[in-house]
C-alpha cells in the first residue's frame, strides 16, 4: 500500500507544488491530487519516477506516517511573512528530522523537558525562565542551544530556508509533550542567537495561544528575547551614554547579540532618544551593516548536538546507515541532516570557561 500522505510530504519537502511534481513525472496534476488523497494508487513507473524527483526512496512511500509535528508559531508567522508554500517546506523539512528523533527514543532515553509554560508575559516571564535554566539572572547565555537541549528542547536544524529562520511548537509524545524548535542553518551566530530566544518566547508564553494579534505576539517575544539574552540591571550600565557605534561594536562578542539589537535594547530602555536612535542606524546604513555586520565581530554559529548524540548512543558509528534503512530515507539524506549537527569534536574548540558537560542517555533495555 502506498500512503498518499507520504507522497504530500515527499513533494511538499522539495517546494513543489502538484503542479510542478506532475510536470516532472510528466503526468497530470489531478492524478498526484487523487494519489496524495488516497483516491488512487500509482502505478510503479509512476512511484518510481516520483522517487527519483523527491529523492525519497520507494520503500518511503509505503511506510504509514509519523507522530504528527504540530506547526506551532509558523502558523501566525506565515500570516504575517511567509507564503503558504514557503510554511509548508519548512515543516515538512522539520517533519523529517523530529522523525529522526522520535525513532532514536525507540532505543535512546532522551531528557525530560524541564521548561513549561507560564502567565507572565515578556522580561517577567523571560527572568523566570533563566531562573528555571538555572542561569545566573544577569549575565549573557555562552551556549544558549546546549542550555536549551539539556532541559528537553529539540533543536531541528533545517537545511537553509530562506526568509524563514526558525518556528516552534509542542509536540505530543508519549504522556508527555517535547518543544521543538527548528532553526535555519547558514544564519549569523547573532541573528540564531535571537532567534532561538524568540521562538522560545512562544513555546514558554503561547504555548495556549492567547487571543491577540500576531503583531503583539511577535513584538512580546521579541521583548522576551531581548530580556533573556540581555537582562536589563546588567546591560543597563553597559547601554549608558553617551552611545556611540564604537561602544556598540564592543559589546557585541560579550553579549551575542547584533549592533542593531543593541541599539534596540538602548532605546527600549529610555538610555536613548528616538533622535539618537535613528542616527545610530543611519551610521549602521552608510556603513553597509544593516545587511551583514563587521565580519572581526561575528559570533560564532552554535549547532544542536541532542538528537546526534542519541545517534551515537543507540548505533554508534553506523548511525546514519542504519537510521536511513529504518526510517526509509536515502543515507545522503541523512548525512547531509546530521551534517547540520554538533559533532564530539566540536567540543574542543568551545571557549575556556563554558560548560563542557554533554548530556547523557541511557540506552534502553529490552525486556
Amino acid at each position: 500500500m502506498i500512503y498518499g500522505a507520504r507522497v504530500r510530504q515527499a513533494r511538499e519537502f522539495n517546494g513543489f507544488t502538484q503542479a510542478k511534481l506532475a510536470d516532472l513525472v510528466k503526468r497530470d496534476q489531478s492524478l498526484i491530487a487523487y494519489i496524495e488523497n488516497n483516491f488512487k494508487e500509482p502505478s510503479d513507473d509512476l512511484l518510481d519516477a516520483i522517487a527519483e524527483h523527491t529523492k525519497f526512496p520507494v520503500s518511503f512511500f509505503a511506510r504509514p506516517p509519523d507522530v504528527e509535528l504540530p506547526a506551532g508559531s509558523l502558523i501566525f508567522r506565515a500570516h504575517a511573512s511567509l507564503t503558504r508554500r514557503e510554511a509548508t517546506e519548512a515543516h515538512r523539512v522539520a517533519e523529517v528530522v523530529f522523525s529522526i528523533g522520535i525513532h532514536l527514543t525507540n532505543r535512546v532515553e532522551a531528557p525530560k523537558p524541564s521548561i513549561q509554560g507560564r502567565t507572565e508575559y515578556s522580561e517577567e516571564a523571560a527572568r523566570k525562565t533563566r531562573l528555571s535554566l538555572g542561569l545566573p539572572p544577569n549575565t549573557p547565555v555562552p551556549r544558549l542551544i546546549r542550555t536549551l537541549e539539556k532541559a528537553g528542547v529539540w533543536v531541528l536544524p533545517l537545511p537553509n530556508l530562506e526568509g524563514r529562520d526558525a518556528f516552534c511548537g509542542w509536540a505530543p509524545f508519549d504522556n508527555y509533550e517535547i518543544p521543538v524548535i527548528s532553526i535555519s542553518t547558514g544564519r549569523p551566530g547573532d541573528r540564531l542567537r535571537f532567534s532561538v530566544a524568540h521562538e522560545l518566547a512562544h513555546l514558554v508564553m503561547h504555548k495556549n495561544l492567547p487571543m491577540k494579534g500576531v503583531g503583539e505576539i511577535e513584538h512580546d517575544a521579541d521583548v522576551f528575547a531581548s530580556e533573556f539574552l540581555m537582562p536589563r540591571d546588567e546591560i543597563y550600565g553597559d547601554l549608558l551614554p553617551p552611545l556611540t557605534l564604537t561602544r556598540v561594536a564592543r559589546l557585541k562578542p560579550k553579549w551575542g547579540v547584533s549592533m542593531q539589537a543593541l541599539i534596540v535594547r538602548a532605546r527600549s530602555l529610555d538610555l536613548i532618544s528616538q533622535r539618537q536612535y535613528r542616527y545610530l542606524f543611519q551610521q549602521l546604513t552608510a556603513r553597509g551593516w544593516r545587511d551583514a555586520e563587521p565580519a572581526n565581530l561575528d559570533v560564532a554559529v552554535e549547532k544542536p548536538r541532542l538528537i546526534a548524540k542519541m545517534a551515537e548512543v543507540a548505533y554508534g558509528g553506523t548511525a546514519t546507515k542504519k537510521i536511513a534503512a529504518a526510517m526509509h530515507l536515502s543515507e545522503v539524506s541523512v548525512e547531509s541532516i546530521f551534517s547540520h549537527f554538533a559533532k564530539k569534536e566540536d567540543f574542543a574548540e568551545e571557549s575556556i570557561g563554558l560548560d563542557r558537560k554533554i548530556v547523557k542517555f541511557p540506552t534502553k533495555h529490552s525486556h
